[in-house]
């Protein structure tokens, strides 16, 4: 933690304590006077800015190896025999590994080029899975190749703690589950029939990845098992409150998902403070609706054959709406900010 991050959160606790009517309303402006005194006084680290470009410079180095080496290795494939391509992906890959393992034991964790160079491995581990999935006529799509690439990128999450693997990770398990109930070569069919399955498992993993997280107050990484998943449990929920995926449990899907949207507002309210998924959840309640509102539209004139004059008020209706929603969420945001 940084000295910006140290006063912000000091600020935060002392309107907490305010809250609870541990200091009154005059000590809180005298502690919050001085904090931002002492900010004032702070001077930034000068070779911050210094460590920053070398972190970038890092990056763009190695992804210009890796595409180096996949570039080289896409171009000869054809020409290669079985054992040589598998030789080139092995060697390859153990070379990131080497590399970052060197370097972790030259200068130990003060430079971030050791988790990057394994993160590349773990990532190229990935691109060595598809392609071996080519030669030998696999499914490069296939549920198993994802959860295979999801164990290194977990082990190596736990181990370094590098904020990569968490997301990575997050993004491979999820790939994998969707795979696994929705391949690539029949996925409308299965949206169709096997939704529930799917969507009930993506959302329970996603779940358990937020809360294990949210509710681990000793981990200091790991940000993006919070942040991913509860971004995709609202684009699950968002996808399959449609009627023309949930046919028959309609209502009981949207009114889940309803519960699900007060239930976030309730949580970020009194247990996990996060602007991005305050605005985040606020921004997906108000797609929700207006969608909902056009469906509802939609699918009642289908039905009951309502006229055109009824289309024409609703619709107008719906667009007096947005300049509404617009004015409720600037009124909110300062809310938001206030109470961060």
């Amino acid at each position: 933690m940084n000295r910006r991050q140290y006063f912000n959160k000091i600020s935060l606790y002392s309107y907490e304590w305010f809250k609870k009517r541990l200091i009154n309303k005059d000590e809180l402006s005298a502690f919050l006077s001085y904090i931002d005194e002492r900010r004032k006084e702070f001077k930034p680290d000068p070779y911050s800015l210094y460590k920053k470009i070398v972190t970038l410079l890092y990056s763009i180095g190695i992804i210009f190896i890796l595409a180096g080496v996949v570039y080289f290795v896409a171009a000869n494939w054809q020409g290669f025999h079985k054992l040589v391509k598998l030789a080139i992906l092995l060697f390859s890959m153990a070379s990131f590994y080497s590399a970052g393992f060197i370097v972790h034991k030259k200068f130990g964790d003060s430079l971030f080029l050791d988790k990057l160079l394994t993160f590349t491995g773990t990532f190229f581990f990935g691109i060595a899975l598809a392609l071996v999935g080519q030669i030998y006529n696999l499914h490069a799509q296939s549920a198993s190749l994802f959860f295979i690439w999801f164990i290194p990128s977990i082990i190596f999450a736990f181990v370094t703690e590098f904020e990569p693997y968490y997301a990575l990770s997050a993004i491979l398990i999820n790939l994998s589950v969707w795979f696994l109930f929705f391949p690539m070569s029949n996925i409308w069919i299965m949206l169709r029939y096997n939704w529930f399955k799917g969507f009930s498992t993506l959302i329970v993993i996603n779940l358990i990845l937020f809360f294990v997280r949210t509710f681990n107050k000793k981990a200091k990484r790991g940000i993006s098992f919070i942040f991913i998943p509860y971004v995709l449990i609202h684009v699950y929920f968002y996808f399959i409150s449609f009627r023309f995926i949930a046919e028959d449990i309609v209502f009981v899907v949207n009114f889940i998902y309803l519960c699900v949207i007060c239930g976030c507002f309730y949580f970020l309210s009194r247990h996990y403070k996060s602007n991005f998924l305050s605005y985040y959840t606020l921004i997906m309640t108000i797609i929700y609706l207006v969608t909902k509102y056009f469906e509802i539209i939609i699918y009642s004139g289908m039905e009951y054959g309502l006229d055109t004059e009824f289309f024409i008020v609703m619709i107008i209706f719906g667009v007096v709406l947005i300049p509404v929603s617009i004015f409720l969420i600037k009124r909110l945001i300062p809310h938001i900010k206030e109470n961060k």
